[in-house]
């Protein structure tokens, strides 16, 4: 008859499983780093801890274990094995139960369907918003935990100074950020509302030239605002937009739309529950400083300004696609994932 004391391995998702090995909780007498080695050197890692005074501190021992891990760290990396990479980063996707799961999924899809998205982040109208429902909290966990686990090792910057990564406070310092630095590159404008109120956006067409200049450069960018109104009706169609319902759930999709005095979602492409605190260290208290400092559209992009149209195809609610055109390569008129319409025209 099975121990009823041993917990199933298979209650576990990978990301979980390591630290459960740490902690003995599954009740097994097995190697924390049992799931980043192979057989054969788990064995020999095994006789050694078994008979060695030194146990897991004997130098045979670690240095086995770091080629080991370092090999099939690699292997993971390169080949995109998510569970050696969930083994790895302790990111599981059951922290949360089942809709945690369901959620760190669909955000993966997010970043894989819309390789150079920009998303604005708000909330409802009080009581429930705009403050405490987790917008920047949501926008740390799907741009620094979710976006690593898509591109293992990405660029990512704010404009907070509490957080861990770099600090740009300035738009020409962002801009300088994006053309020297190669690869998938992430910037997260926190208190964006206030930017946008404040700074003369000359209807938009700054802030419009800034988007498209971010995905030009292998980049994404999440603006976290108040309550959806504080974002230029012209630049729109450039953004995924997340009402951030509560700290748990959140509606992700294109064009807002006032509904009963409230800005809602107008196509919805996911609706989002069980949704994990993230990991990242930030400040509530940061002030979030930024500054456009240009003069109009024009300057901030000069003589780069041939970015790609944007899609002709319109959402299932009818609202035009806010991606740019990839198809057909000689004439884009259709982005990624509007590209069977080539085919229908």
């Amino acid at each position: 008859m099975p121990n009823t004391a041993v917990r199933a391995m298979s209650d576990y998702v990978f990301g979980e499983a390591r630290e459960l090995l740490d902690e003995a909780d599954v009740g097994l007498p097995a190697l924390r780093e049992a799931g980043l080695v192979g057989s054969d050197a788990h064995d020999i890692l095994l006789r050694i801890k078994r008979h060695s005074p030194d146990g897991a501190d004997d130098e045979r021992y670690q240095r086995i274990l770091e080629k080991e891990v370092s090999e099939n760290i690699r292997e993971g990396v390169v080949r995109g094995h998510t569970p050696t990479l969930n083994h790895l980063t302790g990111l599981s996707k059951n922290r949360s139960g089942l809709e945690g799961y369901r959620t760190i999924e669909e955000l993966e899809s997010l970043w894989r369907d819309y390789p150079a998205f920009a998303l604005y982040v708000y909330a409802p109208t009080p009581p429930e918003g705009p403050v405490g429902v987790g917008k920047s909290d949501f926008a740390y966990f799907l741009g620094a935990e979710i976006g690593r686990r898509v591109y293992p090792d990405p660029s990512i910057a704010s404009n907070a100074t509490e957080d861990e990564f770099q600090t740009f406070q300035k738009w020409s310092e962002v801009e300088h950020w994006l053309k020297t630095t190669n690869g998938r590159k992430l910037f997260i404008l926190d208190e964006a509302a206030q930017v946008l109120q404040f700074a003369d956006m000359n209807e938009g067409k700054v802030l419009s030239k800034l988007l498209k200049l971010i995905r030009k450069y292998e980049g994404n960018i999440i603006l976290i605002g108040h309550t959806g109104r504080d974002v230029p009706r012209d630049v729109r169609r450039q953004l995924l937009v997340c009402r951030k319902d509560s700290k748990k759930k959140a509606t992700v999709g294109t064009g807002l739309k006032e509904e009963n005095e409230e800005i809602r979602v107008a196509d919805v492409c996911m609706r989002l529950d069980g949704i994990p605190r993230t990991n990242v260290e930030w400040d509530t208290m940061d002030t979030a400083d930024f500054e456009f400092d240009v003069e109009d559209g024009e300057d901030v992009v000069g003589d780069e300004a041939d970015e790609a149209p944007m899609c002709e195809a319109e959402t299932n609610a009818g609202n035009p696609c806010p991606a740019d055109a990839e198809y057909p390569p000689d004439a884009s008129r259709y982005c990624y994932n509007h590209r069977h319409l080539v085919d229908e025209d």
